[in-house]
């Protein structure tokens, strides 16, 4: 293997070890995705599973973490993997209590 090889090799490793970073303290979310600190509304889309446009209108509303790129939204990754897990836990405890009051009722 040739120098260039190796240093090739090296820097595929390097990228591999940032895009894993974990987040201080333990907490195991990642501060990068693909080496991108922030995300703009089509991968924010892609990875939440919100269409674009309806994400657009819940960033709009502050439901999103986000900053303004000039007239692009930016997602932190850490962040918005954060309001994802909170969204996620908030519809699950919706969803349990909506299925205690119906066998309470039935």
């Amino acid at each position: 293997m040739g120098v260039m090889e190796e240093l090739l090799e090296e820097f595929k490793k390097l990228r591999n070890d940032i895009n894993e970073l974990s987040a201080a303290g333990g907490e195991g979310e990642p501060l990068l995705i693909e080496g991108k600190a922030a995300i703009g509304v089509n991968e924010a889309s892609e990875l939440s599973g919100i269409g674009r446009n309806n994400l657009v209108e819940q960033t709009k509303r502050g439901e999103w973490p986000h900053f303004k790129n000039g007239i692009q939204y930016k997602y932190p990754v850490k962040e918005f993997l954060k309001a994802m897990n909170e969204k996620g836990l908030k519809n699950m405890d919706e969803i349990k209590k909506e299925l205690d009051f119906y066998q309470s009722v039935g």
